[in-house]
């Protein structure tokens, strides 16, 4: 998953954090020293006392923010600006009013700059050492063409060291004659069970519309099953729309 962090007033909460999906997270900070660990960063220009000039500087200053991609939210649309504000460092001017889906493609896009810079001419001590971890709790969430090579890598560790590991693949099925907007914030809360549900040590991964693949590490059968329940047990208490069901399946990991 991709956590994207935008430096806007607090008021303005509620409206940046509902454009969130199950692929990309979007939160607040209102302050810039308060800047938590992320994929990419965001600042509007209507944040009170600092403008977007000085605030790139700052964020560049700051440890672990050297070569994370940050991007000024404006509603200013000049050609004249856009230029000011990439010759002042940033890595995308973002114009707002901006669809949900558009503005989503625009942090992956952002986001993905990173890796870029890591793939290529970019890489170096300098740009590695700035990745921090993320200090969040629950499982890795990883893209879904993502999850195999990192499984893979995975399987050697296991191996390597001789531990444990379930696979669990989690199914949400029902609500066929809902709108798509409601079976999205049911997929919604689906994620958001899986994620309370796991350790920092797993890894999730939503490999489709309605279904979530986890891998739990130094898990034995009994304890898959005991993650399972709980997953499913706090999805139910959650939804209020019991025509949704969750199944799943659990296998041992073979190394």
């Amino acid at each position: 998953m991709i956590h994207a962090v935008i430096i806007d007033k607090e008021s303005n909460r509620t409206f940046w954090e509902a454009f969130s999906d199950n692929d990309i997270k979007i939160s607040l900070c209102s302050c810039l020293s308060d800047l938590p660990c992320c994929d990419a960063v965001l600042i509007a220009d209507e944040l009170t006392g600092i403008d977007l000039s000085g605030s790139i500087k700052k964020v560049r200053a700051m440890e672990g923010f050297k070569s994370v991609p940050v991007a000024a939210v404006t509603e200013k649309h000049s050609t004249e600006k856009q230029t000011e504000l990439l010759e002042c460092g940033y890595d995308d001017v973002i114009h707002i009013p901006l669809c949900k889906e558009l503005l989503l493609k625009r942090i992956e896009a952002l986001a993905s700059s990173l890796t870029y810079s890591l793939s290529y001419d970019g890489f170096s001590f300098e740009t590695l050492m700035d990745i921090r971890d993320d200090g969040e709790l629950g499982a890795y969430s990883v893209h879904s063409g993502d999850f195999t090579s990192i499984y893979r890598f995975v399987l050697r560790i296991l191996k390597r060291f001789r531990q444990k590991a379930q696979i669990l693949m989690l199914s949400l099925s029902g609500g066929e004659d809902d709108d798509a907007e409601h079976r999205k914030l049911v997929m919604q809360a689906f994620s958001n069970a899986v994620r309370i549900c796991l350790r920092r040590g797993d890894m999730a991964s939503v490999c489709s519309e309605n279904r979530i693949v986890v891998l739990l590490l130094g898990a034995d059968d009994d304890g898959g099953h005991l993650v399972a329940n709980r997953i499913v047990s706090n999805f139910y208490s959650e939804c209020s729309d019991d025509s949704y069901k969750i199944s799943y399946d659990i296998r041992d990991v073979r190394v």
